[in-house]
């Protein structure tokens, strides 16, 4: 059985957001030790982003605004990675009063007001079997929460009595508070496009700080060690006006610095992940799953195609060439177009983040793109084979090029991760039906959007010259798409 010391928080009264407010350290533990004192208040948010869990409250969620005689209200907040689902009982009661798993939170849930003790137990142990116990004055009408947090590798909690909201349309109220037991005091600060601002400074274990922070999604900076440098980037979503949060700074893992989860006011608490930074500079495989419909055809010189599907996926299977108006008949023998099937690899490319942090959602432009993979001359295997290119257009001399990158190339990151590539470039196909010199040319783009890749033709030549003369018209479709592998839309 784990041993636990449990802090009773009390208010230092001041309800005011406007400012930062930390409490003095003046509570008593359950073995009457001086622990310190927290202020923390109940939530109202709007959910944008992160992991939510939530619980199940036995009773069901209660209004914890609706005034009850002889109650209290109670919720749970579950940020101890060193503890999995417990069972919260109060007093001697046989059957547990909540439950909740790890990085799970509840609503409220009623208790009769007085002095009542509180037993937190692993899941399906009785009482009498707590890892956490403490004695807390439940007042009539009061609402409180009750943080599962790690203290050197075992649980303890943290009771906290809720504060109300600030009345305003634009801010919400955050109770930052400090239960990360590996962690020294902290500072929260906001990250701006210019400047950063901080939220909260210098809050200490088992303390906290009330502050009115805008509503809208930020990004927060943690300085875990009082060096004046953010350690930890997070992405805050966007909470409610008018709602209050407790924001918990715990530690998730024993080797992590700091974590940060919101406590809302349908019981969900809401794990803010933090931010992964990225290397300055990388390189994104565009590897493709292409769909077997994909295909390219000539209507009137060849009047042929090739598509993906009418292969078996065997070396040299025979994907083209197919009757544009029959597809069912083939004509001559088999020509492998696309020899590596659904499975592309295309090329890559490259950006530079010189100004990305890894936090909240970052456009940065695209500097390069190699396309060596899709097409080319050289004899290696490429997705689109100039082999099979050659045996289906007579040999004739052709290539497949492609056009510069520019600003509106991108690639968007959120939190980290690949999330969007936007690319549009100038495909070209040229093929020299007269094999003196004299080509006709397709026009033609590749083209990117998030995680939908494209390759479209569908142009029309007149008076297309040939070996044999000049031909009336030549209507060249390339009708090739797929997802790009790397990009988590």
């Amino acid at each position: 059985m784990f041993s636990a010391v449990v802090f009773i928080a009390c208010s230092d009264g001041d309800d005011d957001p406007e400012g930062p407010n930390t409490t003095p350290d003046s509570g008593i533990t359950a073995s009457d030790d001086a622990g310190p004192s927290t202020d923390a208040g109940e939530t109202d948010a709007g959910i944008a982003s992160g992991d939510a869990g939530n619980a199940d409250s036995g009773v069901g969620g209660v209004d914890a605004g609706v005034q009850v005689a002889n109650t209290a209200f109670l919720r749970i907040a579950h940020v101890a990675s060193t503890a999995g689902r417990v069972d919260v009982y109060l007093d001697d009661e046989a059957t547990p009063r909540v439950s909740v798993d790890a990085f799970a939170g509840t609503d409220y849930v009623l208790a009769p007001a007085g002095q009542r003790t509180i037993r937190v137990a692993e899941s399906g142990q009785p009482s009498s079997s707590a890892v956490v116990t403490a004695t807390v004055a439940l007042a009539e009408n009061s609402s409180m929460s009750v943080a599962l947090y790690d203290d050197e590798a075992q649980p303890t909690a943290l009771i906290l009595s809720d504060v109300a909201p600030t009345a305003s349309s634009t801010q919400a109220t955050w109770n930052v508070v400090h239960v990360a037991s590996e962690v020294g005091p902290v500072t929260l600060t906001r990250i701006g496009p210019s400047t950063n601002v901080p939220i909260v400074e210098g809050v200490r274990l088992n303390e906290s700080a009330t502050v009115a922070v805008d509503a809208s999604a930020v990004k927060v900076g943690i300085d875990v060690d009082q060096d004046a440098e953010v350690d930890v980037l997070f992405s805050v979503p966007e909470f409610s006006p008018a709602s209050a949060v407790n924001v918990y700074v715990a530690v998730e893992t024993p080797a992590s610095d700091a974590a940060l989860s919101a406590h809302l006011d349908d019981g969900t608490l809401l794990r803010v992940p933090a931010c992964r930074a990225l290397p300055q500079s990388s390189v994104v495989p565009l590897a493709s799953t292409m769909t077997s419909t994909s295909r390219i055809a000539e209507f009137n010189i060849t009047t042929s195609l090739a598509e993906i599907g009418f292969g078996d996926g065997s070396a040299g299977d025979g994907d083209g060439l197919y009757d544009v108006n029959d597809p069912s008949v083939q004509l001559g023998g088999d020509v492998d177009v696309f020899p590596r099937e659904e499975q592309f690899v295309v090329g890559e490319i490259a950006y530079v983040a010189d100004e990305a942090t890894g936090c909240g959602i970052e456009t940065l432009g695209i500097e390069t793109l190699d396309l060596m993979d899709l097409w080319n001359d050289t004899g290696a295997v490429t997705d689109i084979s100039s082999a099979g290119l050659d045996l289906w257009f007579f040999g004739a001399p052709l290539s497949l090029t492609f056009g510069a990158l520019d600003e509106s190339d991108t690639v968007t990151f959120t939190d980290g991760a690949l999330s969007s590539i936007d690319l549009q470039v100038e495909m070209v196909l040229t093929i020299d039906y007269t094999f003196a010199g004299n080509p006709t040319t397709y026009t033609g783009e590749l083209r990117i959007e998030g995680n939908r890749v494209s390759l479209l033709m569908d142009d029309t030549q007149l008076e297309v010259p040939t070996a044999l003369g000049i031909q009336p018209l030549s209507r060249m479709v390339f009708a090739l798409t797929g997802q790009v592998d790397a990009v988590n839309p």
